[in-house]
């Protein structure tokens, strides 16, 4: 028999239990649910407290925006949300969400913004996600407590507009292959434990683009070419010429002073703060 909302609602309300129906009512009479053809396609309980878990999404396969952020739910991301292949918006972002990103998230093909955010999730993030190049425009992962690796084969996701990994425990290096998402506007991967150098592949990325990666353990030097992002924060690192509360403390050592301290010390302290600087040291050099 095929699926209809009297059942799509049933499914919803087995698993958020704070939410009622009124009676001699059903599930699409509910403010922020949406029914099409007899059948929930929308879900926008964002904000109202909220009770439960996440749903079995397998019987709810004709839904194309799921958005319950900022509630009260609990428990892991079920690996059924990868039969949402019509979905193009899910927000489960502000919960208190745990376990793993389960891979068949990469079975969303027609996915174009995704919110998982500021829950407790764990473990590494999928590489598979690659595979929605065609419509992903935004993700964010941003405080949880996701860990290992970026991986190399999100430089495919040429739509990206907006990658928020940041307040995380991901570790290695800042993946080349990022300056082929030549779309980015926003990417911020501050506050995780990233090291190595910033690879000079990321100046394609647009001049106005936001490069948040302050509060990691990136290292070596920031060519001149780094002064022409307007927006490029790279402070409490262990960069060459950072020192005192601009150096992160899980630096190694403290370099020697560079030998020429005025050509990166701009782009290392970004925006009015490496002016400061950069002025600062001018006068010193001259008295």
């Amino acid at each position: 028999m095929a699926a209809n909302a009297t059942q799509d609602c049933a499914i919803l309300l087995k698993s958020f239990t704070s939410l009622k129906v009124p009676s001699a009512s059903t599930c699409c009479n509910i403010t922020g649910i949406t029914c099409t053809n007899n059948r929930i396609v929308r879900v926008e309980l964002g904000s109202t407290n909220l009770r439960g878990t996440l749903p079995d999404f397998s019987k709810l396969t004709e839904m194309v925006r799921f958005r319950v952020e900022s509630n009260l739910l609990y428990g892991t991301i079920p690996s059924s949300i990868g039969s949402l292949t019509k979905m193009t918006l899910i927000d489960i972002g502000l919960n208190g969400l745990t376990g793993e990103i389960p891979a068949s998230i990469s079975n969303m093909a027609a996915l174009e913004e995704l919110y998982i955010g500021y829950n407790k999730l764990v473990g590494g993030i999928p590489s598979s996600i690659a595979s929605l190049a065609p419509s992903l425009r935004i993700i964010n992962m941003a405080d949880n407590a996701l860990t290992g690796p970026l991986p190399t084969e999100w430089g495919t996701l040429s739509l990206l507009t907006q990658l928020h990994l940041q307040d995380n425990q991901f570790t290695g290096t800042i993946p080349s292959q990022y300056g082929r998402l030549l779309n980015m506007f926003d990417f911020e991967l501050s506050n995780n434990k990233l090291s190595g150098s910033i690879p000079s592949e990321l100046l394609a990325l647009p001049s106005d683009a936001y490069l948040i990666f302050d509060g990691n353990q990136l290292s070596g030097s920031l060519a001149p070419e780094w002064s022409s992002k307007a927006n490029l924060n790279v402070s409490i690192n262990c960069f060459e010429g950072q020192t005192g509360s601009n150096r992160s403390s899980t630096c190694a050592t403290v370099p020697p002073p560079s030998s020429n301290p005025q050509s990166n010390t701009a782009a290392i302290a970004g925006g009015i703060g490496g002016a400061v600087v950069f002025i600062l040291l001018a006068i010193f050099a001259f008295m």
